[in-house]
């Protein structure tokens, strides 16, 4: 093991990383994707440092391999993207570069700094800098495939050895400051099989609200990547005993409370199916985590025609307040209702008919926003002519106020002038 010095505000030396080589950290480059590979090869060929980190870290100290690879570098987004011309910037809050090779994409962050903030985000920085911003310790792992050597700045190889999760932000102001993080905590925890610190514990119950803040959209995602990783029934069942599940998919925390039988039998297989390395849709998932909201005795009194809608809309409703893809949805309710051998029309004749019904709604919304359009038309030329009619007995009653004022003035002005001549007159005589 290597050790990385620095020196403290008082000039005083003290340890900084410790470095692990490949006798120690025993990780094979063979697991790596070439590409991968070569974006890291190409940047620390330009000058920048570049590593693997995150996920693809922790999959590599286990022997696995990586379904997909992070970068960390020094290079600035521009200048990733200059580099790369199969690239783009995303983001705004804070740039990341996607660059994409065949249909998959590889996330490269550049080091943020430690001033970076909710309002400043895109502020860069160090590679220590960027360790002290990652969430858990086992999270804050710098692979180097060009050297081969572990660079680890929190403990983070020696917790994922004893099974540890600790947090590298102190806990006070992590989660609030983005609770996303409680949710990656009890993904890690079960994926990697880690013990929670006590401190991490006690933060969640105290934080759990705090996800209510969380972007629909961004939740989604967090929802989707649980139900595809191979564990969403422990995850989800962890993420029901610290509080936090209530305020992500009520419904589903509701059922897991009573112990619902079919909701944990059918995440069990379906988690099973992605373990022994079946290929499975999100739809799938869908209809994995809500079988248990159709029930066929219920769906034989709804008409034929209106049993899939129907069952669509059960879906819709277990997992409010998230707003999942429609067209994963529809396709999960079709795989329910075949599972459960419902009579029902056909997908594809279910979803010409939404489709349709789509179509004349959309066209109904276009005809009745083109008379609201129409109609505000109607009412502007109305006001615009009344203003114009406002203004023209506006100007005709000045202009005849300042026609009699004139009159008046001329009167008082041949009144002074006959006083005048009359005065005139009798001064003569």
């Amino acid at each position: 093991m290597l050790k990385r010095y620095t020196k403290d505000e008082n000039g005083s030396t003290k340890l900084l990383a410790l470095i692990y080589t490949k006798d120690e950290h025993k990780i094979d480059n063979t697991l790596i994707d070439p590409r991968a590979l070569l974006i890291i090869n190409t940047l620390q060929a330009q000058g920048y440092e570049a590593y693997i980190v995150g996920g693809a870290v922790r999959d590599l100290l286990y022997g696995l391999e990586p379904k997909d690879f992070d970068i960390a570098t020094s290079a600035e987004p521009k200048k990733i993207r200059r580099i790369f011309k199969n690239s783009q910037i995303i983001g705004k809050r804070f740039q990341i570069v996607h660059i994409r090779a065949d249909n998959d994409i590889f996330e490269v962050t550049t080091f943020r700094s430690a001033e970076a903030n909710d309002e400043a985000n895109n502020i860069f920085g160090t590679l220590r800098e960027d360790a002290d911003r990652r969430d858990f310790t086992v999270n804050s792992l710098y692979y180097d495939p060009t050297t081969e050597k572990l660079i680890d700045f929190h403990g983070g190889y020696e917790d994922i050895l004893s099974n540890r999760l600790r947090a590298v932000i102190p806990t006070s102001i992590s989660f609030s400051g983005d609770p996303v993080r409680m949710i990656r905590g009890i993904k890690y925890s079960v994926k990697c099989d880690l013990a929670i610190d006590g401190d991490i514990k006690s933060a969640f119950y105290k934080n759990a609200k705090e996800l209510t803040k969380v972007s629909a959209s961004r939740m989604v995602e967090e929802v989707n990547k649980i139900i595809l990783s191979g564990f969403s029934l422990e995850i989800f069942k962890r993420l029901e005993k610290y509080d936090l599940l209530i305020f992500i998919l009520p419904r589903i925390s509701e059922e897991l409370m009573r112990g619902r039988e079919e909701l944990l039998d059918s995440l069990n297989s379906f988690d099973d199916k992605i373990r022994l390395g079946y290929n499975v849709s999100i739809a799938e998932g869908y209809a994995s985590l809500l079988s248990f909201m159709i029930d066929e005795k219920e769906l034989s009194s709804v008409p034929l025609n209106d049993r899939f809608e129907y069952s669509h809309t059960l879906l819709c409703k277990a997992l409010r307040p998230l707003n999942m893809p429609h067209e994963a949805l529809y396709e999960a309710a079709g795989i329910i209702l075949k599972n459960k051998q419902v009579d029902f029309l056909s997908v594809s004749e279910n979803m010409e008919q939404i489709r349709e019904r789509k179509r004349l709604k959309k066209a109904e919304n276009i005809r009745k926003a083109e008379e609201a359009r129409k109609a505000k038309e109607k009412r502007r030329e109305k006001a615009r002519k009344e203003k114009e009619k406002a203004e023209a007995r506006k100007k005709a009653k000045e202009a005849k106020a300042k026609e009699a004022k004139a009159k008046e003035a001329k009167a008082k002005t041949t009144t002074k002038a006959k006083a005048k001549n009359k005065k005139e007159k009798e001064e003569t005589v």
